[in-house]
């Protein structure tokens, strides 16, 4: 928060630490194994900042002006400062606080409200806004938070809840909607209009999006929708057929999605499965989490293994867990009617007390544990061989 000394900021490739008290900022390329400080840089202002961005190309600080962040820029290549600019971020009507609607990627500051993403582009010389739903008739509904947003070097989507009855309608009513998706071509700001051609319940929102060079995905709590981004046209519907939990993934390059499926067990001992499929909807196999009164909030795919995080219901545990999905992506692969079972293996734990403040980020490849005691921690699980 704006009172913190220090700030642990992180993006796909580079991991910032920024700190209030003596303006020194330190960076870690997270792409080498393990990951390794690449600089170490001191800031040139006397403001407290209230927020920090760190960007494929830059480090950006901001801090209020009444309710406007004010932002400098700093190259992560040169460490040198680049440039300041003045009440550019309005931080008014947000979605929810500053905190968490406002996102990055790529070089993009992106800035989300009820109807309304605005993006700041970060450059060399300026920052430039860009109002990416100026010209869209958005009334009937809201934007889904940006953790249900996708992007990659050409496309950025998010999904877009739709209301029962229109601009003057609530999202309890019991009437079926088409949610959509948008798409926006990075290069030129066009945007596609990605609508389901059947009706849903209002509640059944996206739980997870992808993109690809030419397709989107949608992934719902039992169904992965497939659009041509330049068309707009739905090329695949399909049905994963198990009763499921709103955590998933999808991942384009094996064409595997995961979702959790339904709990089995009493109400303190239970086990879950994370259900693997392909894009056509064949059970690859399941992933088997046992414990007690737990709740699993977050999936990745990535590099031949899912990771999962796992927190124990009542308390400020977190487990992180991972489990090596090369029989599966075999047995796809060759086509076979093969369903795994596989059991996971813990890689961390983190029991947080109430008394120490800190922070866990959970990354594809790297834990990153920053607690005011102990530091800042670094552990990555890079798989070997691949």
């Amino acid at each position: 928060d704006s009172g913190s000394d220090c700030h642990i900021v992180r993006s796909d490739n580079h991991l910032a630490s920024v700190h209030n008290c003596d303006r020194s900022v330190h960076v870690w390329d997270l792409c080498s194994l393990p990951p390794v400080q690449a600089t170490i840089f001191q800031l040139e202002t006397d403001k407290k900042f209230s927020i920090v961005f760190v960007l494929e190309n830059y480090l950006v600080t901001g801090y209020f002006d009444d309710f406007s962040l004010s932002l400098t820029a700093y190259s992560l290549q040169s460490s040198q400062l680049l440039w300041e600019s003045a009440n550019t971020i309005d931080c008014r009507n947000l979605m929810r606080s500053y905190h968490q609607d406002i996102f990055t990627f790529g070089n993009f500051i992106a800035v989300f409200r009820s109807h309304s993403i605005t993006l700041y582009a970060i450059t060399d010389e300026s920052v430039k806004q860009i109002n990416l739903t100026e010209d869209l008739n958005i009334q009937e509904g809201i934007f889904q938070y940006p953790k249900f947003s996708a992007f990659n070097d050409k496309f950025f989507a998010l999904p877009f809840q739709v209301y029962p009855g229109g601009p003057r309608g609530r999202p309890d009513e019991m009437r079926l909607v088409s949610h959509r998706i948008y798409c926006w071509e990075m290069e030129n700001l066009t945007v596609s209009t990605l609508v389901m051609d059947t009706e849903t319940d209002p509640h059944n929102i996206f739980i997870k999006t992808a993109i690809s060079d030419t397709y989107c995905y949608g992934l719902q709590l039992s169904k992965l929708i497939t659009w041509n981004i330049e068309t707009c046209e739905i090329v695949r519907q399909t049905s994963l057929g198990a009763p499921c939990v709103g955590v998933g993934d999808i991942h384009v390059g094996s064409q595997i999605c995961c979702l959790l499926l339904s709990r089995e067990g009493s109400m303190t001992v239970q086990k879950s499965h994370l259900g693997l499929f392909s894009f056509e909807g064949k059970l690859l196999g399941k992933i088997e989490i046992q414990g007690e009164s737990f709740s699993i909030t977050k999936v990745l795919i990535f590099n031949k293994r899912v990771v999962l995080e796992k927190k124990a219901l009542g308390s400020k545990t977190v487990t992180v867990l991972t489990a090596d999905l090369t029989s599966v992506f075999g047995s796809f692969k060759e086509g076979s009617d093969y369903e795994a079972n596989i059991l996971p293996v813990e890689v961390y734990k983190w029991e947080n007390n109430y008394t120490d403040a800190g922070k866990l980020f959970f990354g594809e490849s790297d834990i990153v544990n920053n607690s005011e005691t102990a530091g800042i921690h670094i552990e990555s699980f890079w798989p070997s061989g691949f």
